[in-house]
Order: structure tokens, then C-alpha cells, then sequence
């Protein structure tokens, strides 16, 4: 990847979104579905890889400095969590045809994302520590570079 100029990546991603705009929302939610599956199984192939690495000691004690700590980090990482479900529901009322299954796909799109964030988010702290999790720009990048 470092031969690869950004203008020609660059070039590529725009590609993609132009041709999503003139094919509208429908194709935009088809080739999530598809690109789901990939992104899910090589999430499992990662965690399965990464599983002779963990170190339980990582991530103990669990409350050292009280549950205060807990909540104020959390309060960020919900705001993270939630903004691809707000950015649905602008979606959702106009052009769904069907309510009660748009209504479950919803939810389990939802609990599918946030359980990987937090299986993601688990393997980078048992496996770097939080310190190293903490002080890295990109931990999950240097979680895959092991």
C-alpha cells in the first residue's frame, strides 16, 4: 500500500459514492448487507487469531478507581455507538414499506454492530493493555499489525 498514491485510493472512494448516489438508498443497503458478512467474518477470523495473545491480567482490576471512571468513558463510546442508529431513523419513516420488518432488521443491525464494537474494543484491551489501548491513535490498526 505505501506505492499506491492517496489520489488513486481517493479516486476509488469517490467512485463508490458517486455510484451509490445515482443508484439511490435501496443499492446503498444491498451492498452493506453483502460487505456484512465479509466484515463479520473476518471480525471472528481476527478474534480466533488473536486468542493464544490474550492476557487476562489486561484487563484486571476491574474497578480500581470506582464505577465513576466507568460511566464518564461510557458516556462517549454510547455516542459512538448510537449515531449509525440515529442516522437510520432520518432514513426510516419515508421509505420503508414494510414497519414491522424494517423495525427488526433495525434492531438486530443495532445489537449486531455494538456486540462487534465491544468484542473489538475487549481483544484490543486483553491483547495491548489499556495503556498501550489508551495512548494509540489507531490501537485496533496496531492490535492487527501483531
Amino acid at each position: 500500500m505505501t506505492e499506491v498514491p492517496p489520489y488513486a485510493i481517493n479516486a476509488l472512494l469517490i467512485i463508490a459514492v458517486v455510484i451509490a448516489v445515482l443508484y439511490g438508498i435501496e443499492t446503498i443497503g444491498r451492498v452493506s448487507e453483502l460487505i456484512l458478512y465479509f466484515v463479520s467474518g473476518f471480525i471472528i477470523i481476527v478474534v480466533l487469531l488473536l486468542l493464544p495473545n490474550v492476557k487476562i491480567e489486561n484487563i484486571q482490576p476491574v474497578l480500581e478507581y470506582g464505577i465513576i471512571p466507568v460511566f464518564e468513558g461510557s458516556i462517549f463510546l454510547s455516542s459512538f455507538i448510537t449515531l449509525p442508529l440515529v442516522n437510520i431513523l432520518m432514513v426510516y419513516p419515508k421509505n420503508v414499506y414494510n414497519v414491522k420488518t424494517a423495525k427488526k432488521a433495525i434492531i438486530k443491525g443495532y445489537l449486531l454492530s455494538a456486540f462487534f464494537i465491544f468484542i473489538t474494543l475487549l481483544m484490543t484491551i486483553l491483547v495491548l493493555g489499556y495503556a498501550i489501548a489508551a495512548s494509540t491513535q489507531y490501537p485496533t490498526y496496531l492490535l492487527l499489525y501483531l
